[in-house]
């Protein structure tokens, strides 16, 4: 089984939309050294207890 992403698990919370996704994916682009979840929390669009709440679901689902 695939371990659902991130951006996933975040939208189907109903933190993020599609939009915020590509927005953070293109600040990603320029900067690689950043994860997604970084650029979210950096950008606004999330704050660091749904990052972390959206990492341990992530987490989770592999165990």
């Amino acid at each position: 089984m695939r371990k659902k992403l991130l951006g996933e698990i975040m939208m189907a919370q109903g933190f993020i939309s599609v939009e915020h996704i590509i927005r953070a994916r293109y600040k990603q682009i320029n900067d690689s050294s950043k994860k997604i979840g970084e650029c979210l929390l950096e950008m606004g669009y999330i704050d660091r207890q749904q990052l972390a709440h959206a990492i341990k679901e992530q987490n989770s689902e592999q165990t």
